[in-house]
């Protein structure tokens, strides 16, 4: 398969669509603050070391300082002034480097899993074309969305060609870019991918997990929700906060259809993930492996928490139990409104994921139980109708889901028909803006 002579073609591709948005796409400008972090990577990228051992940062930033540290460094070895503008640029010079990056990693896979041609270039359209690249990107810059982007990409590379300590160096190093990378790198640790090849119908007689996991699980996310809800709602938390106003707000309306839907969403998908998947649980490890997996696994989660907790000095940027409340919230805004959202935010091949779900589930139960386990941790995660949250998650799913899809872009205009759908689900022409949104969206 000629990879190679395609590499160069797509590098050039990827580099001047990067530049191209990054010069003429909406710009957030110096005003850094008004989506959230962006003053604070600035601060932490102007004066590392004061901050880091003498003010003490809080553990959200810390499980974020990679990016600005980069740029800091950069200053420094290039003896760069960092003014805003500056600060601003070195972040996108990153952004376009790991764009790029992201692409040679994406070859790689595409060769691991045999993926043809068509399924390289429809794999492209769905990375590189569409909201969180070509327009939320440009826009915010001073971020580490593109970091978590190419960390997923990274981290499912090195599972598939089964190089254990590159990924448990790259799942300890990238938690300090994307919090949930090491909870990710933890789980391919403790079950890498194995030389078995594994077939979707391979477990079907050990299917004990084919309903009663997923319906437990169910069953226990309805219990969640009533018991999140009951104390919210009786207080009249939707009419005040963060409920108040427009997308967030809950319709109370079709309250019970939004969590049945969550609910059954969950069952669904998992039910089809584990139909076969217990039966692979065992593997084909010796004793001796199976305890390194388990050594490197807790190793990672303890240097991670270590390293966090020395460079911690607060904890105040979020309360967890707050943050999964509020995820629960979005999740039920309306019925299936987290699907909607992952539309909008990453494309038309989410809607083919859906309607392929069962071909993508064989194309993960192929590489084993870490991938599966993987992905159900995804499909719970994705109940987050705050899409930008599973910047990290959405690469990782992506080589399955085109090896799955790819026997359908047979011919070049159902090639270009999706290319043009990405691009108009991709909002490229909206302007963003900086004022406040008042009233209902």
């Amino acid at each position: 398969m000629p990879y190679i002579n395609l590499r160069e073609k797509f590098f050039v591709i990827v580099f001047s669509l990067a530049i191209l948005t990054f010069t003429f796409g909406e710009r957030l400008g110096a005003s850094f603050g008004i989506l959230g972090d962006e003053n604070i990577y600035y601060l932490i990228s102007l004066d590392l070391e004061r901050i880091l051992f003498s003010f003490g940062l809080d553990r959200y930033y810390v499980q974020r300082i990679l990016p600005p540290f980069l740029v800091h460094l950069f200053a420094k070895i290039t003896s760069t002034s960092l003014t805003v503008d500056n600060t601003v640029n070195i972040f996108c010079i990153f952004n376009v480097v790991l764009q790029v990056l992201t692409a040679h990693f994406w070859l790689l896979i595409c060769k691991n899993l045999r993926i043809g041609i068509n399924g390289v270039w429809v794999g492209f359209i769905t990375l590189y074309v569409n909201y969180a690249i070509l327009k939320y990107l440009p826009f915010t810059q001073v971020t580490t969305d593109m970091f978590a982007y190419f960390l997923g990409v990274l981290i499912v590379y090195l599972y598939l060609e089964s190089k254990t300590f590159p990924l448990f160096l790259v799942s300890f190093i990238g938690s300090f870019a994307w919090p949930t990378v090491y909870w990710i790198g933890f789980i391919f640790l403790l079950f890498p991918r194995s030389e078995k090849v594994f077939r979707p119908e391979q477990g079907a007689k050990h299917n004990c997990g084919y309903i009663l996991f997923p319906a437990l699980f169910a069953f226990s996310l309805g219990i969640i929700y009533m018991k999140v809800l009951k104390p919210l709602y009786s207080s009249e938390a939707f009419s005040r906060g963060m409920f108040q106003f427009g997308a967030v707000k809950p319709l109370s309306g079709f309250l019970f259809l939004s969590v049945m839907a969550a609910v059954g969403y969950i069952f669904l998908s998992l039910r089809t993930l584990f139909r076969n998947g217990f039966a692979l649980l065992s593997g084909d490890a010796g004793r001796k492996e199976i305890l390194k997996q388990i050594f490197l696994a807790a190793m990672l989660i303890f240097t991670v928490k270590t390293t966090i907790n020395y460079f911690s000095a607060i904890s105040q940027h979020f309360n967890w139990n707050t943050f999964f409340e509020n995820r629960l919230i979005f999740s039920i805004s309306a019925p299936f409104f987290f699907l909607i959202a992952h539309v909008t935010y990453f494309g038309p091949i989410i809607i083919l994921m859906m309607f392929s779900f069962r071909k993508v589930c064989d194309e993960i139960i192929k590489c084993g139980t870490g991938m599966i386990l993987v992905a159900a941790f995804i499909l719970v995660a994705s109940l987050d109708s705050e899409s930008r949250h599973l910047i990290f998650f959405f690469p990782i799913l992506v080589p399955f889901a085109i090896k799955a899809v790819e026997g359908v872009f047979v011919s070049l205009k159902k090639m270009i028909f999706f290319c043009v759908l990405s691009l108009i689900f991709s909002k490229i022409w909206l302007t963003i803006g900086i004022h406040e949104f008042k009233g209902d969206v």
